[in-house]
């Protein structure tokens, strides 16, 4: 919901000039007006939430009046370094509730404007549930690390730590160490930190670790990433980038890093690698064996490795209990290339090793990634009566033929193991033979729509 959907739902514009005369909410109770405005600020992102007060209070004075005694809408904290104006009235109006604070700053703004934005917000760290910090270079994490050295942030659940300027200038790896026992979700990226001497990365349950092969930010190595695995036997939720280096070689690691309460893992590489940086030992570094949901977003030659490595005995009951699968611009037709242990017939290979893989899968999920391939293998094995994923019930695609889709929806529903439902994104202005298609798939299965904006680009919600 956006901002503006929220306040016609409050407001209405098509009556007299003053509000308080002409809408029906006038007439209801403070209380119960204080319980909507609350619902409709749930359901805004967290930029709006920040403006919803402010924009709210300019209805009347008696709205003004409740919105600036109701704690729990001043509960979203926006803060730059280009201003501090009304951040410390902003605050006090929160009272005791805790926040989520959003820190955005630049290196060009100076040191003095920086410090005296922390202290401000440094005053209520103990409120602090939710941190989101956004640096333009590097450096600016060394003011604000400093800063943050063993404060009693005793509230704070999560923290994101997020560079967006250039590689170059990233500086020195810094340490984040702060007194947060409740913290549990943390999003790294692009970030100089150093994982040894920070202690941010102890009793975790989600952890996203982004762009940690660029220029001047620190290789995570299989040490770091072991001693994160060990300090955080409760980690749920992995997201991290390929390749893992071990420490002073620049080689990938065969060793294994245990997660025995891992369910989501999410792999990625970093897109300035040369081809050739992932090995199949990268993909070897992890034993979850509790994993049930596996996201994938690699270019051809690191799918290549992947499959390539799913053809060794070690390797091939690792997935044996992933029922979810997110694939993000794979290539299924990329070339395998001969080997004694990879038959001509490559593509065809591929997706006999990857059904083979994954043998309890339940929900597939195909974004900017051609399934044809796929879709035509499996309705192959339906052919020669080899029933292959056996609980398939939902598919997801943004690419890919259609008629195959509806021979497959056919031929599962003809062997009493239906698709519960496929997820296709909304198109406007279908051909004819499209819409026949869909016609014919929604006589097999479910379809549902959704929009290309809703799709979050291949990315597992470990922040749900």
């Amino acid at each position: 919901m956006s901002l503006d959907d929220s306040e016609s739902i409050l407001i209405r514009e098509d009556g007299p000039s003053n509000p308080s005369l002409s809408c029906p909410i006038a007439t209801i109770p403070l209380e119960l007006l204080a319980d909507i405005l609350e619902i409709c600020y749930s359901r805004l992102s967290g930029k709006n939430k920040f403006h919803f007060p402010l924009r709210v209070s300019l209805v009347s004075k008696s709205w003004r009046d409740l919105l600036q005694s109701t704690s729990a809408l001043w509960t979203t904290i926006r803060a730059s370094s280009v201003r501090t104006d009304g951040l410390r009235e902003y605050l006090d109006r929160a009272e005791s509730q805790s926040l989520d604070v959003t820190l955005d700053v630049k290196h060009s703004h100076g040191e003095p404007r920086i410090t005296a934005l922390l202290s401000i917000l440094i005053s209520k760290i103990h409120q602090w549930r939710q941190l989101n910090i956004y640096a333009d270079e590097g450096p600016v994490l060394g003011m604000i690390a400093p800063r943050l050295l063993n404060a009693p942030a005793h509230r704070l659940e999560t923290l994101h730590v997020l560079v967006l300027g250039d590689d170059r200038h990233l500086g020195q790896p810094w340490m984040f160490h702060m007194d947060a026992p409740r913290l549990t979700r943390v999003h790294i990226s692009k970030s100089p930190l150093c994982y040894r001497t920070s202690n941010i990365f102890h009793g975790l349950s989600t952890l996203r670790l982004e762009c940690l092969s660029s220029d001047g930010v620190p290789h995570l190595t299989l040490t770091d990433l072991r001693a994160i695995a060990e300090s955080s036997p409760q980690l749920r939720e992995l997201a991290v980038q390929l390749p893992l280096l071990k420490e002073g070689t620049g080689n990938a690691a065969s060793s294994t890093v245990r997660l025995p309460a891992l369910r989501s893992l999410e792999l990625s590489s970093c897109p300035s690698l040369l081809d050739g940086s992932i090995r199949a030992d990268d993909f070897w570094a992890f034993s979850a064996p509790s994993l049930e949901r596996l996201s994938l977003q690699l270019p051809w030659h690191a799918w290549r490795t992947f499959i390539m490595s799913l053809m060794l005995k070690r390797f091939q009951r690792c997935f044996a209990h992933v029922v979810a699968i997110k694939l993000k611009n794979i290539p299924f037709m990329a070339n395998i290339p001969r080997s004694r242990q990879a038959p001509s017939n490559a593509p065809r290979a591929m997706c006999e090793l990857f059904i083979s893989a994954f043998p309890s899968l339940q929900r597939l999920e195909c974004f900017d990634t051609d399934p044809t391939a796929l879709v035509k293998t499996l309705t192959a094995h339906l052919l020669g009566d080899k029933e292959s994923w056996p609980h398939l019930a939902c598919v997801t695609t943004n690419k890919g033929d259609w008629s195959d889709l509806v021979t497959l929806a056919r031929l599962r529903a003809q062997h009493k193991r239906p698709l519960r439902v496929i997820h296709l994104p909304a198109v406007q202005g279908l051909s004819r033979r499209a819409r026949e298609l869909l016609e014919e798939l929604e006589q097999h299965t479910n379809v549902e729509y959704y929009s290309p904006e809703d799709d979050d680009g291949g990315r597992m919600d470990l922040y749900r």
